[in-house]
């Protein structure tokens, strides 16, 4: 894959890498007067499997367009860049995970645990639900903490669709 960092995708400077899954990465991408922005690029060199990883990530981008609640991760835009293809543009999420929020803290009070994490991770999971999506991968790493006291869900990379396995 060619150097991501310091390219440009869609307008916005990719200026780090945020994570890496199994079939991409997420990097942290600025606009001048924007706020940042994740963006989600495909960095697979085999060919079958970019084929399934795209197809996923169709998915993926469908799951989320079905879905508008303040507990789930917005897509904003999707589009394809000519140097390193498909790509999904997502809000930038501020406070990290819930995976580096434990590392860092060891361990959340009850509180937060029984007032906050807990009803906001039911809560997306619960409009998920309710449009037929079907995460499959709730972990702490795909548990987005905002920074304002909420938690969104993340990484809808092996959702499934009601009806669709």
């Amino acid at each position: 894959m060619e150097q991501v960092i310091g390219a440009t995708i869609d307008g916005y400077k990719i200026t780090e890498r945020l994570g890496q899954g199994g079939m991409g990465a997420v990097f942290l991408g600025e606009k001048d007067g924007r706020p940042p922005v994740a963006i989600k690029l495909l960095l697979l060199q085999n060919r079958d499997e970019q084929i399934s990883a795209v197809s996923r990530l169709i998915d993926e981008i469908k799951a989320a367009r079905a879905i508008k609640h303040p507990n789930v991760v917005p897509i904003r835009s999707t589009g394809c860049d000519e140097q390193f293809g498909l790509f999904v543009i997502y809000d930038f999420i501020s406070g990290g995970s819930l995976d580096h929020r434990l590392q860092k803290l060891g361990r959340l009070s009850e509180e937060e645990v029984l007032d906050v994490l807990v009803p906001s991770v039911l809560k997306g999971l619960q409009a998920l639900h309710s449009q037929g999506v079907f995460h499959r991968d709730i972990k702490p790493a795909n548990i987005l903490y905002d920074g304002q006291g909420s938690y969104l869900i993340d990484d809808l990379g092996l959702a499934v669709f009601e009806g669709r396995k």
